[in-house]
């Protein structure tokens, strides 16, 4: 929620250059640039002063293998400094 408040205020997506107005949009994009099968979201409740919170984050690892293992992506991937 606190995201898309600062992303609310009016400019910052512009400023930022953000293709996106909101943590909704975000996850879409996320979600349909990885596929549901690989990796999966995790949720793990963390406390924060007193009030719970739910997290939700993939691993990144798993996230970089899945990118670099898709062969779709192959002619986008570069392994040297460009």
């Amino acid at each position: 929620m606190a995201f898309s408040d600062l992303l609310d205020i009016e400019g910052v997506c512009d400023k930022l250059g953000l293709s996106y107005q909101n943590s909704h949009e975000l996850n879409n994009m996320i979600n349909s640039k990885i596929p549901a099968q690989q990796p999966r979201f995790k949720c793990q409740e963390i406390l924060v002063a007193g009030e719970a919170f739910d997290v939700y984050f993939r691993d990144i690892l798993e996230c970089v293998k899945a990118l670099f293992g898709d062969p779709k992506l192959v002619p986008y991937l570069v392994f040297a400094p460009e």
